[in-house]
């Protein structure tokens, strides 16, 4: 659905026949920078989601205007996807970050005159949904557990901008580039220098206020970049919103040269840099391995037998969380950190994907040796029964 938006609210401004035609490039890179993590794409997880209401938010701003209307539409857009993947805020930073650039330099980006009231709108459009979900959880969760999830989530952020203590700035920003390019096979420097061509390209040939839309998502993306390299922990997930939109900044040219020629450049240019991503695609054929899906009902199969067991015990969710959702009905997992006394005395059932075990993760390990051999074993799924402690 929010893919047709974006098609819809482009197709106001842009010419269909290109549309329809950088569609699939945008698809296909997006699908050549993420071939490790397609996970993200049909698993309910927050980053592509949010990624797409950025994009949205942004070309209602580029095509429709900058009327208080649609900047606090576009506001709303920005806070669902922050509200959707916290990361994502980031982008609601680049857009106030355009737009006041726009404001105080005249960039001739827009038709529309910038003015303080349409960064108040973006701002009113943003807050309405973030503050909307904030007093829904005050009034569900109460003061007190309000407050102690307010503590957790700043905790959990805490960790993940705790990337390296000791370590120098310098230090930080190699490492963290290092990681980047061994997990996607192209630089962090490429991916915004790409972005920024489509800045330029925009700038010279595309019609205002389109240049808006190119250089609020690339200001975005180098701000999701400094911050994964310098701040971050380094997990590769927390750039698939980045990798998702330099996707579609990277189609975007396609829309705007005018030249047949230069389109065809650009298309070769493209594929041949895409080139050494697309050997990794291979990966993605594991999900439509028929083996691994009747092995995944044969041990949701067996797991309804045993109504008694739940909660059924995990590692990580990722470890658990195909078989919850195939099972009916919800919350049929616990983590094995969660064990108490009374579990060991029931005795109880540890489900597992082994393929994403944590091997490093050796009080679980443990665990699996207290519990014996699999007494359910269809790979990579395996359910251990773990009896009462002598």
């Amino acid at each position: 659905m929010l893919l047709v938006a974006i098609r819809i609210v482009l197709g106001r401004k842009l010419d269909s026949v290109r549309l329809d035609f950088a569609a699939p490039v945008f698809l296909a890179l997006a699908i050549a920078f993420t071939p490790f993590h397609l996970e993200q794409w049909y698993a309910l997880l927050g980053e592509v989601p949010a990624a797409l209401l950025v994009v949205l938010a942004c070309a209602l701003l580029a095509t429709l205007g900058l009327t208080s209307a649609v900047t606090v539409a576009s506001g709303l857009l920005l806070g669902l996807a922050f509200l959707t993947k916290a990361l994502a805020g980031l982008y609601f930073i680049g857009a106030l970050a355009a737009l006041t650039i726009v404001r105080g330099y005249g960039v001739a980006a827009t038709e529309d005159k910038v003015t303080g009231s349409a960064v108040l709108a973006l701002i009113a459009g943003f807050a309405l949904p973030v503050l909307g979900f904030e007093v829904w959880k005050l009034s569900a969760l109460g003061s007190q557990s309000y407050a102690q999830a307010w503590r957790g989530f700043f905790g959990y952020a805490g960790t993940l901008g705790n990337s390296a203590h000791g370590e120098s700035l310098i230090a930080r920003v190699s490492d963290g580039s290092t990681a980047f390019y061994t997990r996607f096979r192209f630089s962090l420097l490429e991916l915004n220098a790409f972005n920024w061509f489509a800045v330029v390209v925009a700038c010279r040939y595309a019609k205002a206020p389109l240049p808006l839309l190119a250089t609020t998502l690339a200001t975005g993306v180098t701000l999701q970049s400094i911050w994964w390299v310098s701040m971050s922990i380094g997990w590769p997930r927390y750039m698939i919103i980045a990798l998702v939109i330099s996707a579609f900044l990277a189609a975007l040219p396609i829309l705007f040269l005018r030249k047949a020629k230069h389109v065809a450049i650009y298309l070769v240019w493209i594929v041949l840099w895409s080139l050494p991503m697309w050997s990794r695609t291979t990966w993605t054929l594991r999900d439509f391995d028929t083996t691994r899906m009747e092995n995944l009902e044969k041990t949701v199969a067996f797991l309804r037998k045993q109504p008694e067991e739940t909660p059924y015990v995990g590692q990580w969710w990722a470890t658990v969380v195909d078989l919850e959702y195939r099972l009916e009905g919800s919350r049929h997992f616990k983590g094995f950190r969660a064990l108490e006394v009374s579990d060991w005395k029931r005795g109880f059932l540890v489900a597992v994907n082994t393929f994403y075990i944590a091997k490093e993760d050796e009080d679980f390990l443990r665990l699996l040796d207290k519990c014996g051999p699999p007494i359910q074993g269809a790979p990579p799924f395996s359910v251990y029964r773990c009896r009462a402690e002598p």
